[in-house]
């Protein structure tokens, strides 16, 4: 007579790569190329998915959450550090963040109610690509300087609520992305 279906799914996931000379460094690179290289990247797949049928009342509800904290790709030479020597100076960062969440909920009823409902939530914070110098930082050095800084993200959140009932349908679905 009743079919109830629920389904709950949660990714909480952080990353974080850095290449740095920090604030007080003092390196002396010699006469050989110096490469400050850092790649980050992330993806987070969350799919909540309930679906319910029976002949009196069906009821499926389903619930997505994907909280990411990806902080960042950095290749910095800080404030105040010093590199000496190094014929040609490369800083390269890159950072590629990919999130997909997906909560699908259904009730199906032959002869009376069904109700479906569905929530997906994405929070995506702190996608930060960077390749710099501080101010302050000491440079002598004999050939090029690069620094180069490449960033891709993409987001796709998608809440589906259906319902079928004889009597009465009700479906909701809601999705939200940060």
């Amino acid at each position: 007579e009743t079919g109830v279906a629920g389904s709950f799914a949660l990714n909480y996931s952080t990353t974080r790569s850095e290449a740095l000379l920090l604030c007080g460094a003092k390196i002396d690179a010699g006469a050989g190329d110096v490469q400050l290289t850092s790649q980050n990247s992330s993806d987070a797949r969350v799919e909540a998915r309930a679906k319910a049928e029976s002949g009196e009342t069906g009821a499926g509800i389903s619930l997505g959450l994907n909280i990411l904290g990806n902080s960042a790709s950095r290749a910095v030479i800080a404030n105040d550090a010093t590199l000496t020597g190094g014929t040609n100076v490369t800083l390269s960062a890159s950072g590629s963040h990919d999130v997909s969440t997906l909560a699908e909920g259904g009730g199906k009823a032959g002869a009376d109610t069904g109700v479906g409902g569905a929530l997906a939530i994405t929070v995506a914070t702190h996608n930060d690509t960077e390749a710099s110098i501080g101010a302050g930082a000491g440079l002598d050095i004999k050939g090029d300087l690069s620094a180069q800084a490449d960033h891709h993200g993409s987001s796709s959140t998608v809440a589906d609520g259906k319902a079928a009932g004889a009597d009465a349908a009700v479906g909701v679905a809601l999705a939200l992305s940060f």
